[in-house]
């Protein structure tokens, strides 16, 4: 009996330890499960942030870029640099990275600003440090702006980063345009590289060109674990890394999921192990853990199936949330008997048995675009009473965490559409203008152009014009030069420019007005829209006017020059007609009054012949005037249109 009884001991605490392994084992398959879940969100989290420093860093950098372009752009409009300081503060003003600006004149520093602080860098030839040489070199053999760093400022303890833009001129190397930003007022615009009390940590990390070692930049990076994550920024073999800082933790919650569960399975071994009596209670007991384990799995289960469907973006929201619809009731209880539907506003997807019923569990949805919604389960038969009502507390928890996954495929997706919405509204807008119409990123690559503009711009210079091109590249080369400048010059001041472009043709010469508006965003130039218009017809117009105005004032010249020289020749006769009939008409005797009166017709003949002989002079003067006018206008008209060419 007592062998018997020992038997039957140690086989209760064999099924004591298999209880206790079998629940630990779902216990921790589930607290695993969860932990997953949270270190996907985290990486989720990192990256995200990842990415948004990392644009951050770039603006930076494209800042960089600018302030030295636009150095050595205005050096070859003016190498007197009378401009330089004015330039450089206007630069250190519009960009908060930038500390300092200096101009090397070959490989020696000519100007520098501020110059209060750095007065030593004047004179100083950058060769002498072999690190240095290395670095500048490379910026003169590859003829664009490299960036170097870190280095030791000389006038502190701090660091910096310099961007050396080497200037060339007619292919011969005139100097370098430096820009300097110190590591601390990197910080200082970019706070998250600072470090201090966050929940993530970077640093930036560059291969030295003259050591091929990497260097790291910031203090202070201590990632917990292997929560690490980095990304590469091309142009200047940057790498930016990012990690949770050390001491961070989000898994205390998992661990004490963890610990309860092996103090569930430990409990549930006791209980096995101490109420051996109560066989059929113990039986009833692990047949309610396991159907309980057995919901939570069919949960895990649902979220998997819809997570899986949710995954392809591609797919429409109907046929999303169709698919979604029917997998719900494998999560719940008693799926035979459950239904569940989805609206959307006006859409409903609902399963084919989905009836009105008192059993419901709903939870609202809230779209980006305002629309509001449930997604809804349902009994479609009475279920014994659980927590609330037929439904059981994890089942609510479940429709929440479905609700959530539903809005964010469907933002994702409103958000994509909306984009993609846009961006063919702004292509049918450009091509539905009536003028020729461009739209350049920032690098003058085309984005958006309309047929007029590739139809006009073929007529004109046959080059066909396409987007993905890069507009300076299809420019006749002799205009490229003028057309860059002043396209970046738009970019830098925000302002419209307006020209006038000639082009010869075989039908004739195109007069062009084009006008050049910048796009920002955030007031900062994110391209540039060019604009087109013939005035070949008006300057026709306003040429043929001046022509008509011209033989006007040459005909009143002539009538002005006819008037004068009548009035002095008539001027004597006139004189005397009028003398002599006054002493005629004051003469008493009728012979010497005939005799006067015979003086003033005498006159007066000579007077018409006069004027006769004034009028042919005129005329003769005339004909000879309008024909060397005619060569005159030929001549000119030629002179007027070799000057336009």
């Amino acid at each position: 009996m007592r062998s018997i009884f020992k038997k039957t001991e140690s086989m209760y605490k064999v099924y004591a330890v298999i209880i206790f392994v079998v629940l630990l084992v779902i216990t921790q398959l589930l607290v695993y499960q969860k932990y997953k879940i949270n270190r996907a969100k985290e990486r989720t989290a990192l990256e995200q942030e990842l990415e948004d420093v990392a644009e951050e860093f770039q603006t930076v950098l494209r800042h960089n870029i600018s302030s030295a372009n636009t150095i050595a752009m205005l050096y070859a409009q003016d190498s007197t640099l009378s401009w330089f300081d004015s330039t450089a503060r206007n630069l250190i003003h519009l960009n908060p990275a930038l500390d300092l600006v200096e101009f090397l004149d070959s490989f020696t520093t000519t100007h520098i600003y501020p110059l209060k602080g750095y007065e030593f860098y004047l004179g100083k030839d950058p060769l002498e440090d072999p690190v240095r040489r290395a670095e500048t070199m490379l910026a003169v053999q590859k003829k664009d702006l490299r960036f170097a760093g870190p280095f030791p400022m000389r006038n502190s303890n701090e660091k910096g980063i310099a961007g050396r833009q080497a200037i060339f001129f007619d292919g011969r190397f005139i100097g370098i345009a430096v820009v300097v930003s110190k590591l601390s007022t990197i910080q200082r615009v970019i706070p998250e590289f600072q470090n201090k009390d966050q929940k993530f940590v970077f640093q930036l990390s560059k291969v030295n060109v003259a050591t091929n070692k990497r260097e790291y930049y910031f203090d202070g990076y201590k990632p917990r674990g292997n929560m690490v994550d980095s990304v590469f920024i091309p142009g200047e073999d940057w790498t930016l890394h990012a990690a949770y800082a050390k001491g961070y933790s989000s898994a205390f919650g998992i661990w004490i999921l963890a610990l309860f569960g092996i103090l569930f399975s430990a409990a549930g071994a006791a209980f096995v192990y101490f109420r051996t009596h109560a066989t059929m209670r113990l039986e009833e007991t692990v047949k309610a853990k396991t159907r309980v384990l057995h919901e939570r799995m069919k949960e895990l289960s649902a979220i998997y199936q819809i997570s899986e469907v949710l995954k392809d973006e591609r797919q429409s929201v109907e046929s999303a949330f169709t698919k979604v619809v029917n997998i719900i009731p494998v999560g719940w209880q008693h799926s035979d008997a459950c239904a569940a539907r989805i609206s959307v506003g006006e859409e409903v997807y609902a399963t084919d048995n989905w009836v009105d019923s008192p059993y419901l569990m709903r939870t609202p949805l809230q779209f980006v675009d305002g629309r509001k919604g449930y997604v809804e389960v349902i009994y479609c038969r009475e279920e014994p009473p659980e927590d609330e009502g037929p439904f059981v507390t994890g089942e609510r928890d479940l429709l929440n965490s479905l609700a959530e996954m539903l809005m964010l495929f469907y933002n994702k997706k409103f958000n994509g559409e909306r984009v993609a919405r846009s961006e063919a509204k702004m292509r049918s807008m450009i091509e539905a203008t009536p003028v020729p119409l461009m739209l350049c990123d920032k690098d003058l690559n085309i984005l958006s152009i309309n047929s007029i503009m590739t139809k006009r711009y073929h007529a004109m210079t046959e080059l066909d014009m396409k987007v993905g091109d890069n507009f300076i590249e299809v420019l006749k080369p002799e205009r490229r030069e003028d057309v860059r400048a002043l396209f970046n010059q738009v970019m830098i001041d925000l302002e419209p420019v307006s020209y006038e472009a000639v082009y010869d043709t075989p039908h004739g010469q195109i007069y062009l007005h084009v006008i050049v508006t910048p796009v920002t965003s955030n007031a900062e130039p994110i391209g540039v829209c060019t604009a087109m218009h013939d005035v070949t017809k008006r300057k026709q117009r306003d040429k043929e006017n001046r022509k008509v105005i011209h033989d006007l004032m040459r005909e009143l010249s002539r009538i002005v020059e006819y008037a004068r020289e009548l009035a002095q020749k008539m001027h004597e006769p006139l004189a005397n007609i009028s003398g002599s009939l006054t002493r005629a008409s004051e003469e008493k005797n009728e012979q010497e009054r005939a005799t006067m009166l015979e003086e003033v017709k005498t006159t007066a003949r000579n007077t018409n012949k006069m004027i006769g002989e004034l009028e042919m002079a005129m005329k003769n003067r005339e004909d000879i005037e309008n024909g060397e006018d005619t060569e005159d206008t030929e001549d000119g008209e030629d002179r007027e249109v070799s000057d336009s060419a």
